[in-house]
């Protein structure tokens, strides 16, 4: 494997982690429950969808969340389809697993790991690698290192699946510009990309299968998280979207909406070259 490593590597990593360790006390101190929300939802169906049009045979299929936070996304595996998921949970904040596992709890099919997306623990394989809003608080070369990483413990047939903020979603640079300048802006460094295809190296073996934007409408209906009187609106248009109209129609929607005004997200999808 394509050597990544950067002096700088650590010391990014341990500042990222006092970053979060912060944020996730904070919510531990505060008992604040993490909602299910727009973003969860439609990250967590795309997310089944890709891994659902992979066709991977294995049974239960084994999926690693690297930078899961609360695990909420990786919660809904396990209660989808009961049975059909291996998931393990991975962060580098002990807090943040503390919280994973208060939510989520114990049994055969979840797993706990602490540890560093830059190191990755090599025991096992995993038919998918996934995690969402985590490589965008790290530099170009620890995402290459990222992914030389996730590479590493791919199963041949597996995917890899990221999730980063879209540079060209205006709605979200505003909505970041506002918090930031207001000092509300809670996590950190945080850079979106315009294009993943620059974080596998060739050297891993990886390509980019397919790229996409989503989440134009959790945009919108979150919007009022920056701008507090829009509450009333977004709730209704949350009711319609998710309750009245439905999952699958909304997700159509989204996909189109985010095509043509940029989603909040960027996803990419990993796979072995053959």
């Amino acid at each position: 494997m394509h050597n990544h490593n950067d002096s700088s590597s650590s010391c990014d990593e341990e500042i990222i982690k006092g970053q979060w360790s912060n944020l996730w006390k904070s919510k531990i101190e505060k008992n604040s429950q993490e909602e299910w929300d727009s973003l969860s939802a439609i990250v967590f169906h795309n997310l089944y969808f890709i891994i659902l049009a992979a066709d991977i045979s294995s049974k239960p299929l084994s999926i690693i969340e690297t930078g899961c936070g609360t695990g909420r996304i990786s919660k809904k595996f396990l209660e989808f389809e009961e049975g059909k998921f291996d998931v393990t949970c991975l962060d580098i904040s002990i807090e943040a697993l503390e919280i994973a596992k208060d939510f989520i709890g114990v049994g055969p099919n979840i797993h706990y790991l602490q540890g560093s997306i830059l190191q990755m623990p090599k025991d096992k394989k995993y038919n998918v690698i996934w995690n969402s809003g985590v490589l965008e608080h790290f530099h170009p070369k620890e995402q290459l290192k990222a992914l030389s990483e996730f590479a590493d413990i791919l199963d041949d047939q597996g995917k890899i699946i990221i999730f980063v903020p879209y540079a060209k979603s205006i709605l979200y640079r505003i909505g970041k510009f506002i918090l930031e300048k207001s000092g509300r802006w809670p996590f950190g460094r945080e850079v979106p990309l315009h294009t993943l295809k620059n974080i596998a190296s060739v050297d891993d073996g990886l390509f980019l299968e397919k790229e996409f934007t989503i989440s134009f409408i959790p945009l919108l209906i979150d919007s009022y998280k920056w701008f507090a009187p829009l509450k009333p609106i977004c709730k209704i248009a949350d009711y319609f979207l998710f309750d009245i109209l439905g999952m699958k129609k909304t997700l159509i929607l989204d996909r189109f909406l985010s095509s043509l005004f940029g989603g909040y997200l960027l996803v990419g999808v990993f796979q072995r070259r053959y």
